[in-house]
């Protein structure tokens, strides 16, 4: 489902600790792209955890194809204290 904004909405939109627990991360990246006229900034688990609200464990080489796959360009992905943290541009 879209968000009920126009394209190009936002300089920015962030997702901080958001995408493990969506049903499909694909689509919500997706979204995030479309109404940010500018930067993605998101970040996510990287190691598994006993959360069972957590429903996605993402690695460096999935967070880039989805968000390549979004028309986003990963400006860095970092990895600090069990945590990526992307930074992309749309």
């Amino acid at each position: 489902e879209e968000l009920p904004l126009v394209k190009n909405s936002f300089s920015a939109v962030t997702m901080l600790q958001v995408l493990e627990h969506t049903e499909d991360p694909r689509r919500m990246i997706n979204e995030a792209c479309r109404v940010s006229d500018r930067d993605v900034i998101a970040s996510v688990p990287s190691k598994p955890d006993s959360n069972p609200e957590h429903i996605h464990l993402f690695d460096r080489s999935r967070l880039d194809a989805l968000f390549e796959a979004a028309g986003a360009a990963l400006i860095r992905l970092e990895e600090h204290e069990e945590r990526f943290y992307i930074f992309a541009e749309v």
